[in-house]
């Protein structure tokens, strides 16, 4: 039951979240903002990753986490968010929406790779509590 409740208010902040901004979510709340995890980014600077480490949700065989992509295009900035979903203990990413598919610095293989330990070590954390 627990489990279910702390889903559904994840999936309630996950939308809330996806709507704003994180430049928004730093001017309005330092302290929301220190939640979110730098993953990786482009040697070029143009993509930037991010791992909510309070959406990190372990539910035996699976673990999930919200991800924050700042994309940075000709000037112009904007964030696109994605869930993703993995097995820790088998070492492998199950799902992972990645923005565009050409990173100038990671295949996608490899930035699943690099969220996944992120994440999988946050949940380790939590677990372990």
């Amino acid at each position: 039951m627990a489990l279910n409740f702390v889903m559904k208010t994840i999936d309630i902040l996950r939308s809330i979240v996806s709507g704003l901004s994180f430049s928004l979510l730093i001017g309005i709340s330092p302290a929301l903002a220190e939640n979110y995890q730098l993953v990786g980014y482009s040697d070029d600077g143009q993509y930037t990753a991010y791992v909510d480490v309070d959406s990190v949700v372990d539910s035996g065989n699976t673990t999930k986490a919200f991800i924050l992509w700042k994309v940075v295009e000709e000037n112009e900035e904007r964030e696109e968010s994605s869930f993703m979903e993995f097995n820790c203990s088998e070492n492998q990413w199950r799902n992972i929406d990645i923005p565009n598919a050409e990173w100038q610095f990671a295949a996608p293989e490899s930035m699943g790779r690099m969220v996944q330990e992120t994440a999988c070590s946050y949940s380790g954390s939590y677990s372990s509590n």
